[in-house]
């Protein structure tokens, strides 16, 4: 009896423990993913990767994901590439867009970066919109507008609105 009860006996924390946990009903109707990563390729074979912290879907609308902290890595055709940030993303499966919220950054490799508060991605034509104030600065210069648009896959942006620009004269030229 000794040698079946001795375990019991002595007490080591270090044991694999199982045991019970109690679920809210409110959690149960929520599919929660820490850490997600989506890596794809776009209608012209670009890959990119969109990571979170944390992704959040609730069983009565399969279409939207709530994303916490997004973040997106896309490979442009010229072999540039973009990452964007964000503190919340609502992702949105049957339109294939990306709706940022606050302290969204935009960064290109050639050195360019652009800030604002909101930014609205259309992963299937390859645009992006914000309409609220976006603030930048690169090689070429600082600018400051009500707005921007990005088309043609990062091609052309288009800033909206009332804009100023500082240019940065070219250096040794």
């Amino acid at each position: 009896g000794l040698v079946i009860a001795w375990p019991e006996l002595i007490s080591d924390d270090n044991r694999f423990r199982l045991s019970a946990v109690r679920i809210d009903q409110r959690d149960a109707d929520t599919l929660r993913m820490v850490n997600p990563r989506y890596v794809g390729t776009d209608d012209r074979n670009q890959p990119f990767t969109v990571t979170a912290d944390i992704a959040m879907q609730s069983s009565g609308n399969a279409d939207l994901v709530t994303l916490d902290q997004p973040k997106a890595d896309l490979a442009l055709q010229d072999g540039s590439w973009v990452a964007l940030t964000a503190s919340d993303g609502m992702y949105y499966r049957d339109r294939q867009s990306i709706d940022l919220k606050g302290a969204v950054n935009i960064f290109h490799d050639s050195g360019y970066e652009f800030r604002s508060e909101s930014a609205l991605i259309d992963l299937k034509a390859g645009t992006a919109a914000g309409k609220e104030t976006v603030t930048g600065q690169g090689p070429g210069g600082d600018i400051e507008a009500e707005g921007f648009q990005i088309l043609d896959r990062g091609a052309r942006i288009l800033f909206t609105g009332k804009a100023r620009l500082v240019m940065y004269p070219a250096a040794g030229g």
